[in-house]
């Protein structure tokens, strides 16, 4: 074998190496993709199912509205309605920083960005989550009680302070 044959092997394999290793690099990022996005796809999945049954529960407390008297009652249901706001709108951040992940069409520096942001966004919406269901505990009592029970709480104090109690011995619970 002379010296051109051997450069011209070399050169041949070269390539065959480096095309493999793109390969290699592209089924590794299309793997970790896969693997992130089905990590990923719970708490999406719970994040929709959720931002349905606030939608549904907003839609039955304004289809009801004339169910609620009082000024008391009436801030209550704004509050309550923008506890419903405010728990889609991190929802909706959550979930759209979750999907604009995409480790195999981006560099790492942006995929390490968009995880930080999503990291952020999920700390976000639990740590705001956790805040604003003790606020809707105290809100969503009288709003619930008028429309299931023709009751207003706010007219019975006792009876309040006790479902309120009762409700915060449950909100660990639920959590």
């Amino acid at each position: 074998m002379e010296l051109e044959e051997m450069k011209s092997a070399w050169a041949t394999m070269s390539e065959e190496l480096d095309k493999q290793k793109k390969l290699n690099r592209k089924l590794i990022n299309e793997m970790t993709q896969k693997k992130s996005k089905g990590h990923l796809g719970n708490p999406i999945k719970y994040e929709r199912g959720g931002k349905i049954i606030v939608v549904a529960m907003a839609l039955t407390i304004l289809i009801n509205l004339d169910l609620i008297y009082g000024w008391i009652n009436i801030i209550c249901t704004a509050g309550v309605l923008s506890i419903f706001v405010y728990s889609l709108y991190l929802s909706q951040s959550f979930v759209s920083k979750a999907l604009k992940i995409d480790i195999v069409n981006n560099p790492v520096k942006q995929v390490h960005q968009d995880f930080n942001s999503c990291y952020l966004a999920y700390k976000q919406m639990k740590r705001g989550g956790i805040i604003a269901g003790v606020f809707l505990l105290i809100f969503f009592l009288p709003v619930v009680s008028l429309i299931l029970n023709k009751k207003d709480l706010t007219q019975d104090l006792q009876e309040f302070t006790e479902s309120l109690i009762a409700a915060l011995f449950l909100f660990p619970i639920i959590i």
